[in-house]
């Protein structure tokens, strides 16, 4: 019997990637049970551990495919401001996989996160994430309810 393949770290693409600017396509159900889309969910999960992240999107890694993975442990904010992070109303997320995702503004107030700590720059100064190096620090987000996530038809997550 085979031992299963390790994951791979996969590369993320810089801003301006072609692919960061078309649409991603959705994914059917049948595709979403095949054992191509379960390994590709593994490899993202270990890549935005690598990176290190608290989510990372088909897009990110050169592939237009409407599939996200996200999770934010607990050691993660332990390590940070935890003044910033109640300001953030950042709390751990453990790891789920997103499908065909769909985004519903509750509430598009510009809401702004100016400060970023030292340990979460790159080395040119730009802050770490999908932006990558060069990117200013901050960002404009709309404010609102946490997302819900509700996923039919996916692999359940990984456990660890």
């Amino acid at each position: 019997m085979l031992a299963p393949a390790m994951p791979n770290i996969l590369k993320i693409v810089q801003a301006g990637h072609p692919v960061l600017r078309q649409k991603a396509r959705r994914l059917t159900p049948e595709e979403l049970r095949t054992p191509e889309i379960a390994r590709l969910i593994e490899d993202m999960r270990e890549t935005m551990r690598d990176a290190p992240g608290v989510g990372l999107a088909a897009p990110q890694i050169g592939l237009p495919l409407q599939l996200v993975v996200i999770e934010d442990k607990p050691e993660y904010s332990e390590r940070a401001d935890a003044e910033e992070m109640r300001a953030r109303g950042r709390t751990p997320v453990p790891f789920q996989v997103m499908a065909n995702p769909r985004l519903h503004i509750v509430d598009a107030t510009p809401v702004e996160f100016l400060r970023l700590p030292q340990r979460h720059r790159h080395d040119d100064g730009g802050p770490a994430g999908a932006g990558g190096p060069g990117r200013r620090p901050g960002s404009r987000r709309p404010a609102g309810d946490p997302v819900r996530r509700g996923v039919a038809g996916a692999h359940p997550p990984a456990r660890d």
